[in-house]
């Protein structure tokens, strides 16, 4: 029973996505990532990094242009 609240009260604070379709311009429909306005697809998930050190890693693990 703990388990099926938990997956509820995740959604509770999830909204459509705020973005717009690029080849027809309608909004996303999308639930958003808990806490955020986008979902996943555009741009909800990650924010790059963010210290020194996994700019660093980001930066070590470029491809090698030649």
């Amino acid at each position: 029973m703990e388990r099926q609240r938990q997956g509820q009260m995740k959604h509770d604070n999830r909204v459509v996505c705020d973005a717009r379709r690029r080849h027809d311009g309608q909004p996303c429909q999308a639930l958003s990532v808990p806490g955020k306005k986008r979902c996943k697809w555009h741009g909800g998930c990650s924010t790059g990094p963010r210290t020194v050190a996994g700019k660093l890693k980001c930066a070590a693990n470029l491809p090698i242009r030649h």
